[in-house]
């Protein structure tokens, strides 16, 4: 008995060491990792801040009335935002291109999207590209275009415009409440589809120069002639350029256009309309 007791305390003993001996090469086998993977670090650190590997130029093209200048500055920015990196934020191969992107849209709505690419890796040049938002009418404040901004074909409200006279484009009022800058935002969000159908609807006979809309159910359309339709947005806009054919075509109203003040079509088969003095 006294044999057996004397094995099974060896044999834990010897159990016992040889778990020591397995922590031990395990905490030298993770030091040294932690180590190698410390020094791998900094060695990648280093190459990343290396000469040779930074950007050097930024070029810009597609850029109309965004500056060039003032884009490759928002890139410098991003790259050079003076803060300690682990890797070189100007490095050609690890720039941070999300970052970019988004510095750059918001800073420049007036862009529809932007690119931003390696040149070369030899020559450590990025290349951003531009594709800049197309002008397509103007939203203004007041009836006298006092106060007017550009918005795309989308709706998107996306830059002021200086001097509203000189733009020559269709105008929509109304649809916002006192909002002291409708910038990045959407003119009539979710109907902007139908305003556009109204425009070239009757572009195609007459010439509208302005849609405003008078509440959330109605809108008028305002014509070069002077004369202005009041119609609903629950009616389709082919048949309100229907009926108002209809009407000017009239024994009452034929050639008068430039005598008519408004045709109200809201009431289904009753037309009001008012004569000007």
């Amino acid at each position: 008995m006294a044999s057996t007791r004397r094995f099974g305390a060896y044999s834990q003993k010897r159990h016992l060491r040889l778990a020591q001996r397995k922590r031990k090469r395990m905490v030298i086998f993770a030091v040294s990792c932690t180590a190698c993977l410390a020094l791998a670090t900094g060695g990648l650190s280093w190459l990343s801040y290396q000469s040779a590997f930074n950007i050097t130029r930024i070029a810009v093209s597609g850029a109309k009335e965004i500056s060039e200048e003032n884009v490759v500055r928002t890139v410098r920015d991003v790259l050079e935002d003076d803060k300690w990196h682990v890797f070189s934020r100007s490095n050609i191969l690890l720039y941070p291109k999300d970052e970019i992107l988004s510095a750059l849209e918001q800073e420049y709505p007036r862009a529809r999207s932007f690119t931003v690419s390696r040149v070369s890796l030899l020559e450590g040049a990025l290349s951003v590209r531009i594709e800049e938002r197309e002008p397509y009418a103007l939203w203004c404040r007041d009836k006298e275009h006092t106060e007017c901004f550009i918005l795309d074909e989308t709706g998107l409200i996306y830059a002021p415009m200086p001097n509203p006279a000189d733009a020559h484009l269709f105008v929509f009022r109304g649809g916002f409440a006192d909002t002291p800058d409708p910038s990045a935002m959407v003119f009539l969000s979710g109907y902007f589809d139908y305003v556009k159908s109204v425009r070239e609807i009757f572009a195609s006979s007459s010439e509208p120069t302005e849609f405003v809309v008078i509440n959330e159910k109605d809108y008028e359309v305002l014509f070069a002639s002077g004369m202005r339709i009041i119609a609903s947005f629950r009616q389709l806009p082919a048949r309100v350029k229907q009926n108002m054919e209809t009407v000017l075509s009239s024994d009452t109203l034929r050639g008068k256009e430039k005598s008519i003040d408004y045709i109200d079509l809201r009431f289904g088969n009753r037309v009001y309309f008012k004569m000007r003095d």
